[in-house]
């Protein structure tokens, strides 16, 4: 399993609520998109410990 896939795994499980629910319909356009796809880059460049 690639770090991608693993990463995809942990983002479906932890980012589905923020995902699914934008806060209004009107602003749900460039700047929350961009703000949450750097959260997510910057969460997929830690280092990946497998839990004991």
């Amino acid at each position: 399993m690639t770090r991608r896939e693993r990463f995809r795994l942990y983002a479906s499980e932890h980012f589905t609520v923020l995902a699914d629910q934008p806060a209004s319909p009107r602003r749900r356009g460039t700047v929350e998109r961009q703000t949450r796809r750097a959260t997510l880059s910057r969460l997929a460049r830690l280092p990946h410990h497998p839990r004991p």
